[in-house]
This record gives C-alpha cells, sequence and structure tokens, in this order.
C-alpha cells in the first residue's frame, strides 16, 4: 500500500526519529571491543619518549 509522496505523517514521523538521540557505545553494542582493542595496541611498536624532528 502507498501513502503517497512525502506523505505529512510519514515525513513527521521520519523527522521526530531523525531528532531522537542515539544512545549507545561501542563497549555495549560490542563487548568484545576492549579485547580487541588490547590486542590491537599489544602488535604496535613502543611509544617513543624522544620528540621526532
Amino acid at each position: 500500500m502507498s501513502v503517497g509522496h512525502c506523505h505529512p505523517k510519514v515525513t513527521r514521523a521520519i523527522q521526530e526519529q531523525a531528532e531522537t538521540p542515539l544512545a549507545h557505545t561501542t563497549t555495549i553494542t560490542y563487548p568484545n571491543f576492549p579485547k580487541l582493542a588490547e590486542k590491537l595496541a599489544s602488535k604496535m611498536p613502543p611509544a617513543s619518549t624522544s620528540p621526532t624532528s
């Protein structure tokens, strides 16, 4: 069933949804994210303490 092009109720519903802030974080959405970060960090070279030129 079609509601037509730019139906006011549909347009209003989309606008209201777009104005709703998203309340999530990657640590809640992906519980293994901290483990992945630790694995990636362990593969990085040690941080340099000397200034770069």
